[in-house]
C-alpha cells in the first residue's frame, strides 16, 4: 500500500484516489504551508516529494523534478483531479 503525507497527515493513494474531494482542504492547506506533499512509494528518507498544483478548483499532485528517478513504484505518477 503506498501512502501520501499531505500536511501532518498520512494518507492511503488509494482512497485519496477514489474520494479527491475529501482531500481538497489538506491538500490546500499542505501547499499554503509547505508547498509539496510527500510519497511513501519507497522506504528510503527524504520521502519523495510531491508538488501540489491547483488550477482553479483541480489539483494536481506530481513527481518533484529533482527527484524523478527515485518514484520507481508509481512509473508516470501524476494525479489529476477536480474538487
Amino acid at each position: 500500500m503506498t501512502t501520501v503525507r499531505i500536511g501532518i497527515e498520512e494518507h492511503d493513494l488509494e482512497k485519496v484516489l477514489e474520494s479527491p474531494a475529501d482531500y481538497a482542504r489538506a491538500l490546500e492547506r499542505a501547499k499554503k504551508l509547505r508547498g509539496y506533499a510527500e510519497c511513501r512509494c519507497n522506504m528510503t528518507s527524504p520521502r519523495p516529494k510531491l508538488v501540489i498544483r491547483a488550477h482553479g478548483k483541480i489539483f494536481i499532485l506530481a513527481r518533484w523534478p529533482v527527484v524523478v528517478q527515485s518514484i520507481k513504484a508509481i512509473p508516470g505518477f501524476c494525479l489529476r483531479f477536480r474538487v
